[in-house]
């Protein structure tokens, strides 16, 4: 385990007598920053664990947050074609195991909609085409602003 999952799991008071479990919502939170590769750019830029946590615990899991992940996998589909159906298959084969074996499936769930809510994305950002050629409207959609790459 790491030091910092160690935090998360165990997140001490300021009295650093009584420890606190966080809620399962929070350590969801945390186990998809991890998967999205969030907590590796923020350790990359200095952030410090103290303030991360505080952070991600205070901000909770919200539609906003989802969206971002769904646009950072909407970046990384459009720089490597296939992967965002290749890792939407493997997650949807985790959950089902996860659920066979009774385990908690927050993680898994979640998991399985931000990547659906991304594939839902690029065909929403996709030029749309017709008999009539390419789509040539003069009000295109602004391009998604892409978080991690």
């Amino acid at each position: 385990m790491t030091i910092l999952a160690h935090d998360l799991l165990w997140h001490r008071t300021n009295s650093n007598s009584q420890r606190l479990s966080i809620s399962m919502e929070g350590m969801t939170v945390f186990q998809l920053l991890h998967w999205n590769g969030t907590l590796k750019i923020l350790r990359e830029r200095q952030c410090s664990r103290q303030s991360v946590i505080g952070y991600y615990l205070q901000r909770g899991l919200d539609a906003s947050m989802r969206s971002s992940m769904a646009l950072d996998w909407l970046g990384r589909e459009q720089q490597t074609p296939r992967q965002l159906r290749m890792e939407l298959r493997a997650a949807q084969r985790e959950l089902d195991v996860a659920r066979r074996h009774g385990n908690e499936l927050r993680f898994y769930k979640e998991k399985t909609e931000i990547l659906s809510l991304a594939l839902s994305q690029e065909f929403t950002h996709q030029p749309h085409t017709d008999i009539h050629g390419p789509h040539t409207d003069s009000q295109e959609s602004p391009e998604p602003h892409i978080h991690h790459q």
